[in-house]
């Protein structure tokens, strides 16, 4: 059964939790055999009509209500948090447990937190043997605050993009990202962003490196993190 309270975000790891913890054995197709549209043009979608501006007899909540409730169900039956939701027939099954899909997907729901493997898209189950290696093998969140010079970038005439690196102490790269030419952080109107860098091992430095469609790779400069 479809928790018919669940509104939209979530439904996916509803429906693979609830699935396999009833017994189902979950099958990845190599090509999409059906999906969710919800970006044509000119058409109404539920959020759009459902306001609290509209609500009445209709229209029992607004939409941005119900989704709060929804959410809330959804980590009160991945057990990342304790509720009085009443999920009841929506939850899970009983011929796997909860700690069992954990392992197959290699998360931890409690702790909000990823086995390299499951980030990396490898297919489940995931691959450990003991505890140990599966306390080893979860990735972590990190807010990384970024700062860099303009006149590092040293724009050329023919720039093709700026690489920006997150590295951790031994010259790991944990996150890469390429900024065109016209970008703000290539033109230098900003000189500060905040990201989200998910990785085992801590970021250490920023790398800032232009790349010029002539010369190639340019002069590279480090930033300490």
């Amino acid at each position: 059964l479809y928790d018919p309270q669940l509104y939209f975000a979530g439904d996916e790891i509803s429906l693979s939790i609830r699935s396999y913890t009833l017994g189902y054995d979950l099958f990845h197709p190599h090509r999409n055999v059906v999906w969710h549209e919800y970006t044509r043009a000119g058409r109404v979608k539920h959020w759009d009509d459902h306001t609290a501006k509209q609500a009445d007899a209709a229209i029992e909540m607004p939409w941005h209500e119900r989704d709060v409730v929804s959410k809330r169900r959804l980590r009160k039956m991945l057990r990342e948090e304790d509720n009085d939701e009443a999920i009841g027939i929506y939850g899970l099954g009983t011929v796997r447990s909860h700690g069992d899909y954990e392992r197959y997907a290699g998360i931890d729901f409690g702790r909000r937190l990823l086995q390299r493997e499951t980030v990396e898209g490898k297919d489940p189950p995931c691959t450990y043997t003991n505890t140990v290696q599966w306390e080893a093998g979860f990735t972590h969140e990190h807010r990384v605050p970024l700062m860099w010079r303009a006149e590092d970038i040293g724009l050329c005439d023919d720039l093709q993009f700026v690489y920006f690196g997150i590295e951790d102490a031994n010259g790991t790269v944990l996150h890469r990202h390429d900024a065109p030419p016209e970008s703000p952080e290539a033109t230098g109107v900003i000189e500060t962003k905040t990201i989200t860098v998910v990785a085992q091992s801590k970021p250490a430095k920023l790398v800032l490196w232009p790349v010029s469609r002539s010369r190639g790779w340019l002069r590279r400069t480090d930033y300490p993190l």
